[in-house]
């Protein structure tokens, strides 16, 4: 079977995978920092050397908008089935998160960008033969909202890969430089951390329940301290919350790093991993923190449920009860040897069911099952 992988982000968690079975793919990877001309006229060109000679099998769509909507042009004429690859709900949440975002900052030109991008990813989407998403909560979102019927959507998790983690020589932002300098000098503290994407609201607002429930534990353990990884346009809010909400004792111990390029060291340096969210797929994050072998303490939503079997491998809580959160850290406070049986099971389950080579069995059984799809 000859695949031709159509993508703007992470191609590798789909082209790795699928070098590791018996399919012929070949990827055609649109450069998302060019302009919108650009990649317009790279996507044409890509295509058209792609179907000129032997047409694909199948083409697996990872990218939208304009390069979304011509892939499937040239699929149809071709005559070749298209299946979209979906990380997160972008018929509904992330995008429409993103035109709120927009709007409330009071960026029209984002707002009308986004809405751009949502039409045109509805259409594309709509379109396909079929889909894979990450998870079983997106697969059920997309059936119920009539957008596919469930044999036309397969359930294949993202892969991992500890090389994803690792430093490579990249640089980090200055509050990181002065996060390190200041632990080389300073008493050793049991730390939490969340990483997220401070360019959605609903992830905003995960973190800001995270703050409400731990603020109590940050009164109570002086050896503990928060540290809160991500950039985005809510970044600047998340450190004026800091600072408005939380008295100076505590606040000291809370530290925003804006964005992290490399994140190696800071899951190297947590005892406890925290995660809320209320806009997500299968969180990157989440499975970054399982494969460093730490305790993840999580909302009980989207792909969290996939990645978390609660009390064995993370524990998962309702955010909006109130002390769960808090109750679910204090425990792992009191027993490090819970959150250390916790954090090894985490990472035994990402390297058997998220190892690259069972990740690419699954992407291409379900592509054979999704091929005769119309």
């Amino acid at each position: 079977m000859n695949v031709l992988v159509v993508t703007s982000h992470r191609p590798w968690e789909l082209t790795e995978p699928l070098e590791t079975t018996d399919v012929s793919v070949t990827t055609l990877e649109i450069d998302a920092s060019r302009s919108l001309v650009q990649r317009t006229i790279d996507t044409v060109r890509g295509l058209y050397r792609e179907f000129r000679g032997d047409r694909p099998d199948i083409v697996v769509v990872d990218v939208y908008e304009v390069s979304g909507l011509l892939t499937l042009l040239f699929s149809r004429l071709a005559r070749t089935n298209v299946v979209v690859r979906l990380v997160g709900d972008r018929t509904g949440g992330v995008l429409l998160d993103q035109i709120q975002s927009a709007r409330a900052s009071g960026d029209r030109r984002s707002e009308l960008v986004y809405r751009l991008m949502y039409l045109l990813s509805s259409v594309v989407i709509s379109n396909a033969d079929g889909a894979i998403v990450v998870s079983t909560d997106l697969k059920r979102t997309l059936c119920s909202r009539g957008t596919f019927r469930p044999e036309r959507v397969a359930v294949v998790p993202v892969p991992f890969r500890m090389e994803t983690l690792s430093d490579g020589g990249n640089t980090v932002d200055t509050n990181r430089r002065q996060l390190v300098q200041e632990e080389q000098v300073a008493e050793p503290r049991t730390r939490l951390l969340t990483v997220t994407n401070l360019k959605y609201q609903s992830k905003y607002d995960g973190v800001r329940t995270i703050l409400s429930e731990i603020t109590p534990l940050l009164g109570t353990h002086e050896d503990l301290e928060y540290v809160i990884a991500g950039g985005g346009v809510f970044e600047d809010r998340l450190r004026r919350d800091v600072i408005e909400r939380l008295p100076p004792s505590i606040r000291e111990r809370v530290t925003v790093t804006g964005y992290v390029e490399d994140v190696t060291s800071l899951y190297r340096s947590a005892d406890i991993f925290v995660y809320v969210s209320y806009l997500d797929g299968y969180p990157n994050a989440v499975l970054e923190a399982q494969g460093m072998g730490l305790p993840v303490v999580a909302n009980e939503d989207f792909g969290m449920v996939d990645q978390i079997q609660d009390g064995e491998t993370g524990l998962l809580v309702d955010p909006d009860e109130s002390g769960a959160l808090r109750n679910a850290v204090e425990r792992l406070l009191e027993s490090p040897d819970e959150g250390r049986r916790l954090g090894e099971n985490a990472r035994n389950r990402v390297d058997t069911e998220n190892a690259v080579s069972v990740i690419g069995t699954q992407l291409v059984s379900a592509l054979c099952r999704l091929r005769s799809a119309r």
